[in-house]
């Protein structure tokens, strides 16, 4: 899990979330959760902090690779995990400074593993963190199936009041 950008990135404050946002998630149920969190200071109870054996990117992604879900705000950590094919939910602001992530999309046409979860609303984490509270609870029940993201269709794209119009395909 991974919850907060180097605090020297400017944008930081946009991609970061909250650690009390976090909560929530480890009281899902009886999951092992491990911090690959590195570079802040704050620290979560019922989280094993991995950051003293991450050395470099190497280090970091043999953990990746032995964990069934990586939880991560958009950092290298996030794009590591996608690379590894490690499924990943990763929670996005309405409107990212990254244009990778795209708009309207719940999927990530570079990443098969990753789920998008993107605020509804500018700044307000609170309806992600209970979106993914929800299907981390039903990962926990035993439905991986929440692990891979929804196929996009585009239709998603079209209601997106920030997108541009795209045409109607013909069949």
């Amino acid at each position: 899990m991974v919850w907060g950008c180097h605090t020297l990135s400017h944008t930081a404050p946009k991609r970061s979330l909250n650690i009390d946002l976090i909560k929530p998630l480890i009281a899902c149920g009886p999951l092992h959760y491990v911090s690959i969190q590195k570079d802040r200071p704050e620290k979560v109870e019922g989280i094993f902090d991995a950051e003293p054996y991450l050395n470099d990117l190497v280090d970091t992604a043999a953990l990746i690779s032995e964990l069934d879900l990586v939880i991560c705000v958009d950092t290298a950590v996030a794009h590591l995990t996608g690379a590894l094919g490690v499924p990943l939910f990763l929670p996005l602001p309405l409107i990212t400074d990254d244009g990778r992530w795209l708009l309207g999309r719940e999927d990530s046409p570079w990443y098969a593993s990753a789920r998008l979860f993107r605020q509804g609303t500018s700044g307000d984490w609170a309806d992600v963190m209970e979106k993914m509270r929800a299907e981390v609870g039903k990962f926990i029940s035993g439905d991986k199936s929440v692990l891979s993201p929804p196929r996009w269709i585009g239709e998603n794209l079209r209601q997106n009041p920030h997108a541009l119009p795209l045409p109607i395909a013909r069949s």
